[in-house]
């Protein structure tokens, strides 16, 4: 089933390229108007998800990590956000470096957040579990913080 998937959404990415460029003069003004356009797309979001049926067999052994992360992935995407952006009192890279940073730099800067981000997540956990009075005092930080967020 999983390789009819993927011979699927290939079909209908080239289906789907073909038409793009037969009817590109024709919707040029509307160009995400255009029937090959959206084909194409259905195409490869087929594609990806056959894509990722694959490596989900291939992921079984990293299942308790995977699910512990996604079950965090609100957590993950506030403290992504947070160290990319900053928030309104206090800036972040994004802020500081904008449109400035080399290449080079943006991309070790975004593999350190990339690793930054989960990190921060599993260190959180752990010290919930392990020490404990961290429960308390990671409630009570966030809610301080949040009333500083609302005042100022």
């Amino acid at each position: 089933m999983r390789k009819y998937i993927i011979l699927l959404g290939f079909i209908l990415f080239i289906l789907g390229a073909g038409i793009y460029q037969s009817t590109y003069t024709i919707a040029l003004i509307m160009e995400f108007l255009n029937p090959g356009s959206m084909i194409m797309r259905t195409g490869i979001i087929i594609l990806f998800i056959g894509l990722c049926s694959y490596l989900s067999a291939l992921l079984k052994r990293f299942e308790k990590r995977l699910v512990f992360f996604s079950s965090k992935s609100l957590h993950i995407y506030i403290l992504h956000l947070v160290l990319l952006y900053g928030t309104p009192w206090f800036p972040s890279v994004g802020r500081i470096f904008m449109h400035e940073a080399s290449l080079e730099i943006g991309a070790i800067a975004a593999l350190l957040i990339v690793t930054l981000t989960p990190g921060l997540i599993a260190l959180e956990q752990y010290a919930r579990e392990n020490l404990h009075y961290a429960h308390a005092t990671i409630k009570y930080t966030l809610a301080v913080i949040l009333a500083y967020a609302l005042i100022v």
